[in-house]
């Protein structure tokens, strides 16, 4: 076991444990692999992280609340973003990209982030699981790109009330949760509420794979104006279409 210590990190065994500094640009150390729980958690002075190239993970709720950094720069060697990580970060903008090394992104990890504009994860990720409630609350978010991702957690993008353009799939993904966004041809049936109060969303596209439109699942679409159903939805829940209020067309 080896423990280093200067004024403002403590690292054992490569996991950064603490940051006590009061540095706005923080460059995290070479000797570094792993963000340990929290170590940045509540600091108010940090505006810009830069992970050096051997950090592989960044653990649970490690920049939780930061709530004036504003820029990260990822390496791409980073498997894994915990839970909470970057929880109410409100001034973290721009665009978040995410690796093609990334595996999995921990419920909340980016929630509460309200000024991100976009978030893009590499096209030739192979394998990525996002979990709930990662996006939520991210108001600003107008456009997003997943990849090849495989399983999207409930409420993932609950409340993402800029998202404005098309978003696709691809056939790799094989679970969606309540509250997520978009339904890809890969999915037959989604639970409820999948795009609730998604209020930017004009137009929508059902794909034929798709057999059940459960209850609330376009609730709160206020922007949505056509719907086209397909022939291989034979169920239509209850308050499926709820508060959508610029609907002009329904085909069916």
């Amino acid at each position: 076991i080896v423990m280093i210590s200067d004024s403002d990190f403590v690292i054992k065994d490569g996991v950064l444990l603490q940051y006590s500094g009061t540095d706005t640009d923080v460059v995290i150390p070479d000797n570094v692999t792993e963000i340990g729980d929290s170590a940045f958690k509540n600091n108010t002075n940090i505006k810009k992280v830069t992970f050096s190239k051997n950090i592989k993970k960044i653990n649970q709720s490690a920049f939780y609340s930061c709530t004036n950094l504003e820029t990260v720069i990822f390496n791409n060697l980073i498997s894994s973003i915990g839970n909470s990580a970057f929880y109410g970060c409100t001034k973290l903008s721009g665009v978040l990209k995410i690796s093609e090394n990334t595996r999995s992104v921990g419920n909340y990890a980016f929630a509460n982030c309200s000024s991100l504009t976009s978030v893009e994860i590499a096209s030739n990720n192979e394998e990525i699981k996002i979990g709930d409630c990662s996006f939520q609350n991210d108001t600003s978010i107008k456009s997003i790109s997943l990849g090849n991702v495989t399983s999207i957690g409930k409420y993932a993008f609950d409340n993402c009330k800029g998202i404005n353009t098309k978003v696709q799939f691809n056939d790799t993904l094989k679970t969606i949760g309540e509250y997520t966004l978009v339904i890809p041809t890969s999915v037959t049936s989604v639970t409820t509420g999948a795009f609730q109060n998604c209020s930017s969303i004009a137009n929508v596209e059902i794909p034929d794979s798709l057999t059940r439109i459960s209850a609330y699942t376009f609730d709160g679409c206020k922007s949505l104006e056509s719907i086209e159903v397909p022939d291989s939805v034979t169920i239509i829940d209850n308050h499926a279409f709820n508060n959508c209020s610029s609907v002009e067309t329904v085909t069916l």
